[in-house]
């Protein structure tokens, strides 16, 4: 059985393998980014998938307290 806590706040982020270097790449879950997603139970992430330009990602979100599913192409302008 998988118990979870509501509300499920979830973003990705990058580091090295070491650690060192966290990176938020999304913000999904914070009001002040242009990203955000404003649901009742917060966003969370799952799996996704690099471009093979290193550029963008193909994501898999879950929404809200329903779990409603939805797949994302997400663009980065830096590298």
């Amino acid at each position: 059985m998988n118990a979870f806590r509501f509300p499920m706040k979830m973003d990705y982020w990058s580091m090295r393998p070491d650690g060192t270097g966290k990176q938020r790449v999304t913000s999904f879950n914070d009001p002040s980014s242009p990203q955000y997603m404003p649901v009742d139970g917060g966003v969370a992430v799952a799996d996704f998938d690099w471009g093979s330009d290193g550029k963008r990602i193909v994501a898999k979100v879950r929404c809200g307290r329903r779990w409603a599913e939805g797949v994302y192409l997400i663009e980065f302008d830096g590298p």
